[in-house]
């Protein structure tokens, strides 16, 4: 039990680092779940946005934006699913203090510890200088290189064809370890891994025809393990557009940022949730999730099935009634409308209870469990209990053992005098009266236990009772 309750201690704060690391985060980060529905985010992206991060949980971009601009989001969305390729578009966004500014919305998918798709994270970033600098690069080159080399991300121009950098903001040597000059001289492959260099071609070969066919310039965008100078790996973020020079050759336009520690940060929530999901599974407690909306079970661990001994599947096909004894139907029917009451009326995250219940067993018979549950609402905003159940049967026989000792003779069975006096004080009042008390004696015990023994003067006792 301690350790258990000192892992669950520790999840809980490795939860809440990560998302101390999320809130602090400059760039709005949110999450979606394959069918567009916003599960949470990060304090950021409720500035930006305007509303709380309840508020919008569990609605889709058609319920928070324009008819044309939530078709620009799904269908970028959708690209992601089918490429699990990052994805971006740029949208010009009215802040909540009347400011417009341009906002780069990228797209990221999500997989879970098996590698499949889970959801998808939005990153929104206020492109807006950016995006001068570009504009100011095609009015004047003079002016476009001044300010980029002023830049902390580091901005380069690629020439396409030959793989080799055009021009390096003074920032690269911050970020690869190369002097502008060095950089200058080293092919594309050479500044990343195989593998990211074979992601980069692979993506730009799927963007590069919209932009050579007149239908826009794509902004690629795509996370890249690069090489610095001493050897050692990074991570970088890099934006990038198409565009032709003035002999009509095609350069990409990019700037690149060290996201080290948002890798970090994604990959510490992976293990979290492999941590959590390991405990969950080899615990000796049931663990288990009821969905009050949809009725049914959305979570059932091994432990549970042991506990009642019902196979897994029969479990969840049960309803929340089915696992409890008919007595206590009611009386848990009657807590959760009252939680739910409350949730509704006093905005409350969520409301804890400890119960004990009797629950039927495959066996047919019934034991005692203490349920431990937490009733909240979900990411959609739909009513959940989340329980840990322990089987009690041993402690309650225990206890009906005390109690029956402290009522009862050990020796005869008969109730003591602890038990009379209690009965005597329940007696006493005028409707019961007269009351009369019969006093019988042992003649002889003190001579048995002399001559006989005590074991022989106990049997005489029990005899007489």
């Amino acid at each position: 039990m301690r350790d258990t309750l000192e892992s669950g201690l520790r999840l809980d704060r490795q939860a809440g680092l990560l998302r101390q690391v999320i809130d602090s985060m400059t760039d709005a980060v949110a999450f979606k779940d394959l069918q567009g529905r916003f599960l949470g985010c990060n304090k950021a992206y409720e500035q930006l946005m305007g509303r709380t991060e309840r508020e919008f949980s569990g609605l889709t971009a058609c319920d928070l934006f324009p008819p044309e601009r939530a078709a620009l989001f799904n269908a970028a969305d959708a690209e992601v699913l089918r490429t699990r390729m990052p994805a971006s578009v740029e949208v010009p966004y009215r802040m909540p203090d009347g400011r417009t500014v341009r906002v780069d919305c990228g797209r990221y998918p999500l997989t879970d510890a098996s590698g499949d798709l889970a959801g998808i994270l939005v990153v929104l970033r206020d492109v807006t200088s950016r995006l001068d600098l570009e504009d100011s690069l095609r009015a004047s080159e003079a002016k476009y290189r001044l300010i980029a080399e002023y830049s902390s991300d580091a901005v380069w121009v690629l020439d396409l064809e030959t793989e080799r950098f055009l021009y390096v903001s003074p920032s690269v040597e911050t970020l690869w370890g190369f002097t502008p000059e060095e950089a200058l001289t080293m092919p594309l492959d050479a500044t990343m891994t195989p593998d990211s260099y074979l992601q980069a071609k692979q993506y730009i070969a799927a963007t590069l025809p919209d932009f050579l066919a007149g239908r826009g310039s794509e902004r690629p965008i795509a996370r890249v393990h690069q090489v610095r100078k001493d050897g050692t790996l990074f991570w970088v973020e890099s934006h990038a557009r198409y565009r032709y020079d003035d002999r009509r050759r095609v350069e990409i336009v990019g700037s690149s940022r060290n996201i080290d520690e948002w890798i970090l940060a994604e990959a510490s929530l992976r293990e979290s949730e492999e941590l959590y999901r390991m405990i969950a599974e080899n615990t000796i407690d049931g663990i288990w999730v009821y969905n009050l909306d949809q009725d049914r079970f959305t979570y059932l661990n091994p432990a549970t099935a042991r506990m009642l001994g019902f196979p897994m599947d029969r479990l969840q096909e049960m309803k929340l009634s089915d696992g409890l004894a008919p007595e206590f139907r009611e009386r848990v029917a009657s807590h959760i409308a009252e939680a739910r009451r409350t949730l509704a009326a006093e905005s409350w995250e969520s409301i804890s209870e400890v119960l004990e219940l009797r629950q039927p067993t495959g066996s047919g018979q019934e034991i005692w469990v203490e349920v431990s549950a937490r009733i909240r609402r979900n990411a959609r905003g739909e009513t959940e209990i989340l329980a840990v159940s322990r089987n009690i049967e041993s402690r309650k026989q225990t206890e009906r053992e005390v109690l029956s000792l402290s009522y009862q003779d050990a020796l005869t069975g008969l109730r003591n005098r602890r038990s009379m006096e209690e009965e005597l004080l329940r007696q006493e009042s005028a409707q019961n009266l007269p009351v009369s008390v019969l006093v019988g004696d042992v003649d002889g015990l003190k001579h048995v236990n002399d001559s006989l023994g005590h074991e022989m003067g106990d049997e005489m006792l029990v005899l007489a009772s």
